[in-house]
């Protein structure tokens, strides 16, 4: 077969032998390549399920409501650790305390004195210990007139699964390894952390997203009309999804990335005239760009400033 493939390339003059088996050559190394590809994502992804596997629940805490049959709030603050809210058809405020397969904590033995010099002998006195697991928890949980204040202590790492009714609103505040996760929520939604990213799916009712270190991305499947919303970050892109009904002013500002939508959507920038206490004369040209979805409405700001704004229809 080779023979007849290289008797006609030869023939119309495209590869000589020696280009030809160089070709064939390459090909081999593309598919190896490909298939090596292959089998580094499908180890990744068996990584990352077995390390969502290895989380276990060390404790729960049953919060129950003042008044079952009305909606609530739940106010999280945690210093380190991440949040997961989810919500549920029952009706009282259900606390995990998450133990993480990773533990992101530096559990190394001490082997350094008060000089920065190796010390050995400490190092070596530990050796045929057998370490026992320190499932320390420090959390403070109130409740008041179907308020739920949940407080994560400064010294030791919190992750928590928290469950709440369905119409539930939340006030949310994480700080380092703060990533915060919202799904199937319906209610007044405020978000903010420093150092993690925001992800909610199947959301609904009115949000303001607000992190430093981490994307936002938001799903949600009804708006409250007459009420405005924000996602705003620093590092990292803007992505939410809205229902195609919509309608709402834009407001969208991102410096170094670009802007992406499906929506019916014209953008403009805004010249500013303005005269100073001193009387001279000021002009500020563009920064944030203005649009309408649908016939407008409240303002929907979107910002981001190392990212992309990406603005998609349900």
């Amino acid at each position: 077969m080779y023979g007849r493939i290289h008797s006609l390339l030869a023939k119309n003059k495209i590869f000589t032998a020696d280009e030809f088996a160089d070709t064939l050559k390459h090909k081999y190394i593309y598919i190896m390549k490909s298939v090596i590809k292959l089998f580094i994502f499908a180890l990744i992804g068996s990584l990352s399920l077995s390390a969502i596997a290895q989380e276990k629940v060390l404790e729960t805490y049953n919060v129950p409501l003042s008044n079952p049959n009305q909606s609530g709030k739940l106010f999280v603050d945690l210093q380190n650790g991440t949040i997961q809210v989810k919500g549920y058809n029952g009706k009282e405020v259900e606390v995990q305390f998450i133990e993480r397969g990773e533990d992101n904590r530096k559990n190394k033995d001490w082997n350094w004195d008060w000089n920065g010099n190796e010390d050995k002998d400490h190092k070596s006195s530990k050796k045929g210990l057998k370490k026992i697991s320190n499932n320390y928890i420090d959390l403070e949980i109130t409740e008041d007139n179907n308020n739920v204040f949940v407080k994560g202590s400064h010294n030791r790492r919190s992750d928590l699964l928290i469950k709440v009714p369905q119409n539930f609103a939340l006030k949310l505040k994480a700080h380092h390894n703060g990533d915060i996760y919202v799904e199937n929520v319906i209610g007044e939604l405020e978000i903010t952390s420093h150092h993690g990213e925001i992800i909610m799916e199947k959301v609904g009712g009115s949000v303001i997203a607000d992190t430093h270190h981490g994307e936002i991305r938001a799903s949600l499947v009804s708006v409250v009309s007459d009420v405005p919303m924000a996602f705003s970050t620093y590092h990292g892109d803007v992505d939410i999804t809205l229902p195609a009904s919509v309608k709402c002013d834009t407001k969208i500002k991102t410096a170094k990335g670009d802007i992406y939508t499906d929506f019916d959507l014209d953008l403009k920038t805004i010249t500013e005239n303005k005269t100073t206490a001193s009387g001279r004369k000021k002009i500020k040209i563009g920064g944030w760009m203005y649009g309408k979805i649908g016939a407008g409405g409240e303002e929907f700001l979107f910002n981001t400033h190392h990212g992309d704004v990406v603005i998609r229809k349900l």
